[in-house]
């Protein structure tokens, strides 16, 4: 005993903290106070935070040799009952574990700050309204509130065993594909100005990082099956609302898939026909959008899809072609020259990201198709050199000048890399070779001359300073 109190009582996490979590759901129901809501949800993620740390403790052998990180050392003093999570193999109930307790209060704070994430609820005509509260139109508090609630939600599954993960893991993932769902949600009326297409909400990128890690940790027993099952379910689900009749930005959608199929097990990506072919749809449809930075967004998801060998055949089949389409207008044709040069700021993104991409399916092909992608890529980034003197540098405005470098950088990057392959392709190629090797003189010359030029002013900056300092003792 301290101070007439046991250990135990204090510590039994079972028995006191999911009334705490009771009253701080009412308080977020009853309170509009957003600071009040804030500390409400501040107090469950300390208690999280407390749960999974005696989780910790009582799954290791301290508490039964009494070598608790403490000052207590007596063994009659030593905390009888920790609580050891576990939650769910005699299900979720109400009332009597932490995890319900834990997913009210989420559900209390999500759909307080945004009544449209229950789209079950607003299908009634008395409560349709509140579907025009946009959380758009919420201050950053709101927004902070939703951010909050998502990051308790995702790591409420540590507080239960394998069976009640699954029990919780729909409704998870329901709120979750709510949240994704209004953001994709193009709001007319909305006071805020309009986002660019493909941005990314507070809400939409906690969402989507919620999403990646609940896709990333797969179960290790029996219950596999199920969650991928559960999994597949999800990303089907967010495709589905492509269909929808609202309006909506489908690169917040195409993000979210390929958020999750970047992590999730292999049978979850491919395990569903229906959904992968969905997906490639989506994803040629925001190759071709017309918006620069849907393209480069969408090129960027292909990248991360193309480095997963485990998953990456299919995609590369279907999609393959398609980003090289991105970049065969600039780079075939008699007027190459020319377009390089009146290339936008606004398109050099997409052209960086699509050679990346294209350098990816390179370090990912087996030795038949490499030689092939290998020419494809050298002879692509040649067409782009647009500078072999300096009266041409001088001509170039600021974006043709950074395509010119950047095919410079690549085309450093890709001989070294692929050594054998580069020089059988500028053998074949004479006028690339001598192309190449112009501008990389020009690039010498550059380089020597920007030496000189610092050099110089070394030296000038120098003899200021002695002229200055012997100023000082005259």
């Amino acid at each position: 005993k301290n101070n007439g109190i046991k250990h135990e009582n204090v510590i039994d996490l079972g028995l006191f903290q999911p009334l705490i979590l009771y009253l701080n759901s009412r308080l977020i129901l009853t309170r509009d106070n957003l600071a009040t809501q804030q500390l409400c949800v501040d107090c469950a993620h300390a208690i999280l935070d407390a749960a999974r740390c005696s989780i910790r403790i009582n799954a290791s052998e301290d508490i039964e040799n009494g070598n608790l990180p403490s000052p207590v050392t007596n063994s009659d003093e030593r905390p009888k009952k920790l609580y050891s999570g576990g939650e769910g193999d005699d299900g979720i109930g109400q009332g009597t574990t932490l995890t319900f307790a834990m997913m009210e209060l989420c559900l209390c704070v999500m759909v307080r700050q945004m009544p449209q994430i229950n789209s079950a609820q607003m299908k009634s005509k008395s409560l349709a309204p509140l579907h025009m509260r946009r959380f758009g139109r919420l201050p950053v508090e709101s927004a902070n509130l939703i951010r909050s609630g998502i990051q308790l939600l995702v790591n409420v599954p540590s507080l239960c065993s394998s069976n009640g993960r699954l029990i919780i893991l729909p409704s998870i993932l329901y709120l979750i594909i709510g949240f994704i769902r209004e953001s994709a949600r193009v709001d007319e009326n909305s006071v805020v100005p309009d986002l660019p297409p493909g941005h990314l909400t507070t809400v939409a990128t906690t969402a989507l990082q919620a999403l990646r890690n609940l896709a990333s940790t797969p179960p290790t027993d029996a219950t596999l099956s199920s969650w991928v099952t559960m999994m597949q379910s999800a990303l089907y689900s967010i495709l589905l609302l492509c269909d929808g009749e609202y309006r909506k930005d489908e690169c917040v959608l195409m993000l979210s898939c390929v958020v999750l199929a970047s992590v999730a097990p292999r049978q979850v990506v491919l395990g569903h026909r229906e959904s992968f072919h969905r997906l490639v749809r989506l994803i040629r449809g925001q190759l071709n959008s017309e918006h620069p930075q849907i393209v480069s967004k969408t090129l960027q998801s292909l990248s991360s899809l193309f480095a997963r060998r485990d998953i990456n055949g299919p995609f590369i089949s279907s999609l393959g072609r398609d980003v090289f389409n991105v970049v065969r207008p600039l780079v075939t044709g008699d007027d190459v020259l020319t377009k390089v040069k009146d290339i936008s700021e606004e398109q050099l993104p997409v052209v960086q990201d699509a050679f990346k991409a294209l350098e990816v399916l390179v370090t990912v092909a087996d030795e038949k198709r490499k030689f092939s992608l290998v020419s494809l890529l050298t002879q692509s980034l040649c067409r782009l050199l647009c500078a072999t003197t300096a009266d041409e540098w001088r001509l170039l405005s600021q974006p043709a000048r950074r395509v010119h470098e950047f095919a410079m950088q690549r085309l450093n990057a890709v001989a070294p890399a692929w050594p054998t392959e580069f020089k059988q392709v500028l053998a074949s190629h004479p006028t690339l070779k001598k192309r190449l090797e112009n501008a990389l003189l020009f690039q010498s010359s550059r380089q020597v001359q920007a030496q000189q030029v610092a050099k110089a002013k070394a030296v000038a900056e120098t003899k200021v300073g002695v002229s200055l300092l012997i100023g000082c003792y005259i």
